[in-house]
Protein backbone atom coordinates (compact mmCIF):
# COMPACT_ATOMS: atom_id res chain seq x y z
CA UNK A 1 0.00 0.00 0.00
CA UNK A 2 3.07 2.26 0.12
CA UNK A 3 4.21 4.71 -2.50
CA UNK A 4 7.07 3.71 -4.78
CA UNK A 5 9.68 6.42 -4.27
CA UNK A 6 12.37 4.79 -6.37
CA UNK A 7 14.04 6.78 -9.12
CA UNK A 8 15.75 5.70 -12.28
CA UNK A 9 18.97 7.50 -13.14
CA UNK A 10 19.74 8.24 -16.74
CA UNK A 11 23.49 8.07 -17.34
CA UNK A 12 25.07 10.96 -19.19
CA UNK A 13 28.21 10.75 -21.26
CA UNK A 14 29.36 14.34 -20.90
CA UNK A 15 28.60 17.05 -18.42
CA UNK A 16 29.00 20.66 -19.35
CA UNK A 17 28.57 23.39 -16.73
CA UNK A 18 26.09 26.16 -17.33
CA UNK A 19 27.65 29.54 -17.90
CA UNK A 20 27.55 31.93 -14.97
CA UNK A 21 24.52 34.22 -14.96
CA UNK A 22 26.89 36.95 -13.79
CA UNK A 23 29.43 36.17 -16.50
CA UNK A 24 32.18 35.72 -13.92
CA UNK A 25 34.77 33.12 -13.07
CA UNK A 26 34.26 31.03 -9.93
CA UNK A 27 35.92 32.19 -6.71
CA UNK A 28 36.46 30.33 -3.44
CA UNK A 29 33.56 30.75 -1.01
CA UNK A 30 35.61 32.61 1.61
CA UNK A 31 36.72 35.09 -1.03
CA UNK A 32 33.15 35.49 -2.29
CA UNK A 33 31.99 36.38 1.24
CA UNK A 34 34.84 38.89 1.61
CA UNK A 35 34.09 40.50 -1.75
CA UNK A 36 30.42 40.87 -0.89
CA UNK A 37 31.24 42.40 2.52
CA UNK A 38 33.95 44.72 1.16
CA UNK A 39 31.64 45.91 -1.63
CA UNK A 40 28.85 46.59 0.89
CA UNK A 41 26.53 44.21 -0.95
CA UNK A 42 25.80 41.88 1.98
CA UNK A 43 22.19 41.26 2.94
CA UNK A 44 20.87 43.96 5.28
CA UNK A 45 18.08 42.67 7.54
CA UNK A 46 16.78 46.21 8.08
CA UNK A 47 16.15 46.87 4.37
CA UNK A 48 15.76 43.17 3.50
CA UNK A 49 17.94 43.71 0.44
CA UNK A 50 21.39 42.53 -0.57
CA UNK A 51 23.36 39.47 -1.57
CA UNK A 52 23.46 36.16 0.32
CA UNK A 53 26.39 33.99 -0.83
CA UNK A 54 25.58 30.30 -1.14
CA UNK A 55 28.60 28.74 -2.84
CA UNK A 56 31.84 29.60 -4.53
CA UNK A 57 33.29 27.42 -7.28
CA UNK A 58 29.83 25.95 -7.70
CA UNK A 59 29.43 22.49 -9.19
CA UNK A 60 26.10 23.67 -10.62
CA UNK A 61 27.87 25.62 -13.33
CA UNK A 62 30.51 28.21 -13.96
CA UNK A 63 30.68 31.00 -11.43
CA UNK A 64 29.26 31.32 -7.95
CA UNK A 65 25.86 30.79 -6.40
CA UNK A 66 24.17 33.66 -4.55
CA UNK A 67 20.70 34.89 -3.71
CA UNK A 68 20.15 38.54 -4.68
CA UNK A 69 17.25 40.26 -2.92
CA UNK A 70 15.91 43.68 -3.86
CA UNK A 71 12.77 45.72 -3.43
CA UNK A 72 12.04 45.42 -7.15
CA UNK A 73 13.51 44.00 -10.35
CA UNK A 74 15.57 47.15 -11.00
CA UNK A 75 17.29 46.88 -7.63
CA UNK A 76 18.01 43.18 -8.18
CA UNK A 77 19.59 44.02 -11.57
CA UNK A 78 21.67 46.77 -9.93
CA UNK A 79 22.89 44.46 -7.16
CA UNK A 80 23.72 41.71 -9.67
CA UNK A 81 25.66 44.20 -11.77
CA UNK A 82 27.61 45.44 -8.76
CA UNK A 83 28.33 41.86 -7.65
CA UNK A 84 29.52 40.93 -11.14
CA UNK A 85 31.76 44.01 -11.25
CA UNK A 86 33.39 43.28 -7.89
CA UNK A 87 34.10 39.64 -8.84
CA UNK A 88 35.43 40.70 -12.25
CA UNK A 89 37.57 43.39 -10.56
CA UNK A 90 39.07 40.75 -8.30
CA UNK A 91 39.98 38.68 -11.34
CA UNK A 92 41.65 41.69 -13.03
CA UNK A 93 43.77 42.51 -9.98
CA UNK A 94 44.82 38.88 -9.53
CA UNK A 95 45.70 38.53 -13.20
CA UNK A 96 47.81 41.71 -13.27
Amino acid sequence: MGTDCSATATPTTAWSPRPSALGTDPVPFEQLVSLIDESRLAFDPDTRTGVVPLAGNSDLGGGTESVVLGRDAAEVRDLKGRLSACIAGRARTEGA
